[in-house]
């Protein structure tokens, strides 16, 4: 069965940034955001691309993150804009460590397309909370 949106620039965007997450993969991730990105999480006042980019740096050398399930759940392109509310279930596993910790919930992302055709990420509000066991 066809996943919805799978034939959008947006979806393929969005796999190659979890299948990167998952790898590690800094400068893919760079890649797909926009200079000026900002990331928005609860609790925490907004980070900028540079910024997230740091984190995640730091965060990789201890953890490994593992993408559970994630789905395209409305998406609409408005010219050179477009946004995404998507749905994200992931396992965060502290390194040397058999439990990880999972994370889900909804996401809203808003996306650019730049000069040259290419989508990227500009803003992303994250709202995954801790799966209780």
């Amino acid at each position: 069965m066809a996943k919805p949106f799978e034939n959008h620039p947006i979806y393929s965007l969005m796999q190659t940034w979890h299948q990167a997450s998952s790898q590690g993969d800094l400068e893919t991730i760079r890649s797909l955001m926009a200079e000026d990105a900002v990331f928005l999480v609860t609790d925490h006042p907004p980070i900028t691309r540079d910024d997230f980019l740091n984190s995640f740096n730091a965060i990789r050398q201890s953890v490994h993150l593992r993408i559970l399930d994630w789905r395209i759940e409305a998406l609409e392109e408005a010219g050179h804009l477009a946004y995404c509310q998507s749905y994200l279930h992931l396992a965060i596993t502290p390194k040397g460590n058999q439990h990880p910790i999972e994370r889900k919930g909804p996401v809203l992302s808003v996306f650019r397309k730049e000069p040259n055709g290419q989508w990227v990420l500009l803003r992303d509000a994250n709202f995954l909370s801790t799966v209780e066991d």
